[in-house]
């Protein structure tokens, strides 16, 4: 099974013990059960992978954050299990919880910052061992204007300090990648009108690129997902956008030529790499905004996509997971919603998805989820 879904997956730059797609670390096959983590408005959910595509509530019940925007897991504090970095807004402060090797999690007591936030995706920035987060800052009732986005590094025991030098303003998601090959995670963030690349020097200072990889007029840009697209050993972007989305190939350092455009008035505002009908290539599993059905496009190994015409049962899929749920060696994939539960769809082997009829929901009744994160918990 080929999986590239997340960002820092060179082998001196992984540092989370995790063993599925999950954006603080590489997604690779495994035998355990993936765990769960669904962050919503309302708090976070940890949900234990069962088998067979079953998943039980975690006995410590719903984690009440309110205004929770995203969860992102990682080795935080290096005791070898993974913990919660949690990304909030409305003026509440980010948060880091710590596993206690069992899937129980513990406030560490930190607040950080009170700014608008909306993404968190997890790397060693400053090449001392351990995993620090970039932040992307949005926009809320409280502050209309988009805020910076922030690099907060860890002291390698899980306490995070914000650096003082803002990377860019109102990003909407973060990937990390060592785009220059200089052995550190340099940042693509994604903005309205496209995606800005900032350059690391290897001590978590940041320089932007520019200009910014857009190929529309429209501030529409949404979330990016960075894989070997076109099979040449190194990382290209699939950029989700309601309009239209775009393939960015990389041709050598970090610099992208617009590719195949695909998957025209989608309405697309989330994407998940992998392979999905086992062929070696990497196809995208598209999540759409209000009530439009989510699509699968299959790669032709070229960087080229193919709509295979599904319409899956969404509900505002704001993140797609893609994990094998139910042991049978390909890849499920988990929605996601804000306006309704969460929803496991099961993969044939082949691409073809069909609704499970499980939901990931919680106590309340209405997820308004935002974000997913999977890795053996326990």
């Amino acid at each position: 099974m080929r999986l590239i879904h997340m960002v820092n997956f060179t082998a001196f730059l992984v540092l989370a013990a995790c063993s599925y797609s999950n954006r603080s670390g590489v997604g690779v096959s495994s035998n355990r059960q993936p765990d769960v983590v669904v962050a919503s408005y309302e708090g976070v959910q940890v949900w234990f992978g069962q088998g067979q595509g079953r998943f039980q509530a975690s006995e410590q019940g719903f984690l009440s954050l309110p205004g929770t925007t995203s969860v992102a897991l990682g080795d935080l504090d290096r005791d070898g299990d993974l913990d919660m970095f949690v990304t909030r807004y409305e003026k509440h402060p980010n948060l880091v919880w710590f596993n206690d090797g069992a899937g129980r999690f513990r406030n560490s007591g930190q607040s950080l910052g009170a700014a608008e936030n909306w993404r968190v995706t997890l790397g060693d920035l400053d090449r001392d061992g351990d995993l620090d987060a970039f932040v992307t800052g949005t926009q809320s009732s409280t502050s209309p204007d988009p805020q910076p986005n922030e690099v907060w590094l860890n002291d390698g025991k899980g306490v995070f300090t914000r650096v003082e030098r803002p990377v860019g303003i109102g990003g909407y998601d973060a990937r990390l990648i060592d785009l220059d090959q200089d052995k550190d995670l340099d940042a693509i963030v994604s903005e309205r009108e496209g995606i800005a690349i900032w350059i690391n020097d290897g001590n978590a200072t940041f320089r932007e690129r520019g200009p910014r990889l857009s190929g529309r007029a429209e501030a529409d840009a949404r979330t990016p997902a960075i894989g070997d697209l076109d099979g040449d050993g190194d990382f290209d972007i699939v950029l989700a956008r309601p309009s239209q989305c775009e393939v960015w190939i990389n041709r050598g350092q970090g610099e992208f030529n617009l590719g195949h455009l695909c998957a025209a008035n989608s309405q697309s505002i989330s994407v998940a790499l992998g392979d999905l009908d086992a062929d070696g290539d990497l196809d995208a599993y598209l999540g759409t905004s209000a009530e439009h059905p989510n699509r699968v496009l299959l790669n032709n190994g070229k960087g080229q996509f193919t709509d295979t015409a599904q319409a899956l049962p969404a509900g505002h899929t704001l993140d797609v997971a893609l994990v094998d749920c139910d042991g049978d060696g390909d890849l499920d994939a988990i929605q996601a919603n804000r306006n309704s539960l969460n929803r496991l769809f099961l993969n044939d082997g082949k691409g073809r998805f069909t609704d499970s009829g499980r939901n990931l929901g919680n106590w309340m009744g209405s997820w308004k989820s935002r974000r997913i994160a999977t890795g053996s918990l326990r």
